[in-house]
């Protein structure tokens, strides 16, 4: 058996993930594939009060209460939105992968492959509650890379603390 030597570990840095580009309103990002379940044709919404101004509803997807955010005004675009049936919802798994969460999208993309090196300003979206966590300089324009944790996850739990006991309870079965 050879001894394995420094150069034949994989760097931290080199890793490779898979991302799928997303449009929200003339900005590109995009979301690690290993998240998105699937993209479906937006549904009948129907409104949660008291919500964040993001979340503009829930639907049901066969039996599942689905959240359902904008992805534009999730990362801080502050322009009205009109959404109809050619609208995209990118359907993602919760960290749990009990729970999905749809993101509305102008627009999807490709799937992309980056290696860590390759992002920049990750200081930058340090910030514990920002959804973005760094940037990927392709041709054009800047892709700004979604960090799904905070994007799904917290996004979610903000969510399910305004809602009343009685849609919660249906949510967490």
């Amino acid at each position: 058996m050879a001894a394995a030597t420094l150069s034949s570990f994989s760097h931290p840095f080199q890793r490779t993930v898979k991302y799928l580009q997303l449009q929200a309103q003339g900005v590109l990002c995009a979301i690690e594939l290993k998240r998105v379940e699937r993209i479906v044709s937006l549904m009948a919404l129907n409104p949660v009060p008291s919500a964040p101004d993001y979340l503009v509803g829930v639907f049901d997807y066969h039996g599942f209460i689905v959240p359902v955010i904008d992805l534009s005004l999730r990362i801080g675009q502050t322009s009205a939105v009109t959404y109809d049936i050619n609208s995209s919802v990118v359907l993602c798994e919760t960290m749990s992968e009990d729970t999905l969460v749809g993101l509305i999208v102008t627009d999807v993309g490709d799937v992309i492959e980056l290696k860590n090196s390759e992002l920049q300003l990750l200081s930058e979206f340090s910030d514990k509650q920002s959804p973005l966590y760094a940037c990927y300089k392709q041709a054009s324009p800047i892709c700004f890379l979604l960090d799904s944790d905070i994007l799904l996850d917290s996004s979610l739990s903000d969510v399910e603390a305004m809602l009343p006991k009685e849609i919660r309870q249906i949510i967490e079965k």
